[in-house]
């Protein structure tokens, strides 16, 4: 689950099994229509991922369509990130800056690849064996391709969810895609000329930058296209960012938002539209906060309910989190008394 959206509910389940890859299939036969494999330039920013990074390298490199280059940016690991990139030689370049941020990294990326097309990989994600070959099918139809996405890893606040591709709107996404960013990042294979065009990611917002390039894509006519399979891995970790910096990430969301009517107008994003965004965004930033800082996330699910007041999803949220710290004591105590006659049943002293 990426930090925009509210596609996947929390479950409470157990922390989500990993994509189990199997070896990389044999190489796919050209697409109809394609004269040549499109050149495909992967950019992977890094900081700190010393942990991951060589599994979602591997699965680069598994890729059953040929991959042009593997360009990771790092921003200034102190972890051993390097050491696990230069194991793989010179089939990964390695560009280094001192941290400049998440969207820089990208940005330098983008902007030294030399490929036709970007595919964004971060480096704790891990993509299907056939998860170009599924994209490039499309290239000729679109200049953003996404698909399907699977959480794994410490996921059990989100649950083993998919995120499904097909809510991509086939004319005009800007709408829904203001209303909920439902395109996880590590899925993305987008045209580079097109990044360059609107002016690649921007670098001064912290949080979001994804989002906010979408947008700008949509905005500008360019044509979005989602493969439904799961192709990509989203891993979720203890210091996963949409779940730190909660006041970060809302004062983001909110301008993300902003800019957007801003540059399209009132008229085309519509009023309606504006405050299903806007209850988006403030929902979201509550159920992220809920479990950690519950006064802040009470303000924001109060705020989002004046966007939309009889969405009655986010007033059960509200609700769950308010009777939390009434209901999991008593949980607690069933679970204490249970696990007491148990032992005695068993015979222990």
């Amino acid at each position: 689950m990426h930090e925009n959206s509210l596609m996947d509910s929390p479950t409470g389940g157990a922390p989500c099994k990993g994509p189990g890859m199997g070896a990389a299939p044999s190489a796919a036969p050209m697409p109809a229509g394609l004269s040549h494999w499109p050149t495909i330039s992967v950019v992977m920013p890094v900081y700190n991922g010393a942990e991951t990074i060589a599994e979602s390298i591997r699965s680069a490199l598994d890729q059953s369509v040929p991959v042009h280059e593997i360009i990771v940016v790092d921003d200034g690991s102190t972890d051993g990130t390097i050491e696990q990139v230069q194991q793989f030689g010179d089939r990964v370049r390695i560009i280094r800056q001192n941290r400049g941020g998440n969207a820089s990294a990208r940005n330098q990326g983008v902007e030294a690849a030399t490929g036709e097309w970007i595919a964004v990989l971060d480096a704790d994600d891990i993509w299907a064996a056939n998860k170009l070959e599924r994209q490039v099918r499309l290239c000729e139809k679109a200049d953003v391709i996404y698909s399907a996405t699977r959480n794994f890893g410490d996921c059990s606040y989100v649950g083993d969810t998919t995120s499904i591709a097909a809510q991509c709107q086939p004319e005009d996404p800007l709408r829904a895609l203001l209303i909920d960013n439902y395109i996880t990042h590590s899925s993305v294979l987008m045209r580079r000329r097109a990044a360059l065009a609107v002016g690649n990611y921007d670098a001064s917002l912290k949080t979001a930058c994804d989002w906010d390039l979408w947008l700008r894509l949509a905005d500008a006519g360019y044509r979005f296209a989602g493969v439904p399979e799961v192709l990509v891995y989203y891993r979720w970790m203890q210091g996963t960012t949409s779940r730190r910096n909660h006041g970060l990430n809302t004062r983001n969301r909110l301008r993300v938002v902003k800019r957007a009517v801003e540059r399209s107008g009132i008229k085309r994003i519509g009023i309606h539209t504006l405050r299903l965004a806007l209850h988006s965004v403030c929902r979201t930033s509550a159920w992220f906060a809920a479990s950690d800082q519950p006064w802040f996330a009470l303000r924001w699910y109060l705020i989002a309910q004046v966007f939309r007041p009889t969405n009655y999803a986010t007033w059960r949220e509200l609700a769950a989190m308010l009777l939390r710290p009434l209901v999991d004591p008593l949980r607690g105590s069933s679970s204490a008394s249970s696990g007491a006659s148990g032992s005695t049943g068993n015979g222990a002293p």
